[in-house]
């Protein structure tokens, strides 16, 4: 498998954990020193945002990951996404729509 179908791969392992809580599966495919700005604007690490993901009780119904595309720079990579789903509250249904930007750096240890 070369390098871009891996990362590929990865991110679509990502997006079918991430709505299932899979906080194990998470853990295997982030980096430990992984950082992101969430929807807030707020810094979070990768423990962080699997305390996020293990406490939440919703996510999207339905919802769906694409407009999914990879770019490579030497021993960088960019992959860009869409996610858009609805979730039901108590106070009413909205819609979300949010693009993502993952970086990925080869790391040669």
């Amino acid at each position: 498998m070369n390098e871009e179908n891996r990362l590929l791969k990865l991110d679509n392992e990502w997006n079918e954990a991430y709505p299932r809580h899979d906080v194990s599966a998470l853990d295997h495919i982030i980096a430990d020193d992984w950082v992101c700005i969430d929807g807030a604007g707020l810094v979070i690490t990768k423990g962080q945002l699997l305390e996020r993901v293990e406490s939440s009780t919703t996510f999207y119904d339905p919802y769906k990951f694409d407009e999914i595309t990879l770019r490579m720079f030497k021993d960088a990579a960019i992959v860009t996404g869409r996610l858009s789903g609805t979730r039901r509250g108590n106070d009413g249904t909205f819609i979300l729509l949010r693009a993502a930007l993952y970086t990925s750096l080869r790391n040669e240890e």
